[in-house]
């Protein structure tokens, strides 16, 4: 339905190129994190692999891409370490959605507002996960 999206599957971090380990839930094939508590607690491990890490900044540079309308980060407790990669004035995403649960929120929080962004509050009614992002002014 949306042609011109691209998604692309990468260990998103702070540094590229460098190994990391995450470790894979035991009962869901959908989570995986490089906090091996953050795993466990969805029914223990089912073993942990090595993978390779990139920074947003060079992931977007890879593939070209000069902006970005929408970015959506949910990284199980990463969030900081990628958006430490990015360069947010560089991409200027035009509307953000990050995971923010409560042990990395006021990183998240500060980084935005360093970054002049605002939270965009119509959201927070509905969803208590995610934050949600704009520019100041937009």
């Amino acid at each position: 339905y949306r042609p011109k999206s691209r998604f692309f599957t990468a260990f998103v971090s702070d540094r590229s190129n460098e190994k990391v380990r995450i470790f894979l839930s035991n009962s869901s094939t959908y989570v995986a994190s490089s906090k091996k508590e953050f795993a466990e607690a969805f029914g223990g491990l089912a073993g942990s692999i090595d993978v390779q890490t990139i920074s947003l900044n060079d992931l977007l540079a890879a593939a070209h891409v000069t902006a970005v309308d929408f970015l959506s980060i949910d990284i199980e407790l990463a969030e900081p370490k990628a958006l430490a990669g990015l360069d947010l004035q560089r991409f200027k995403p035009s509307l953000v959605c990050i995971e923010a649960q409560m042990p990395v929120r006021q990183q998240i929080l500060n980084y935005f507002a360093e970054n002049h962004y605002v939270v965009v509050g119509k959201y927070l009614s509905v969803d208590t996960e995610n934050l949600w992002f704009m520019p100041e002014g937009s």
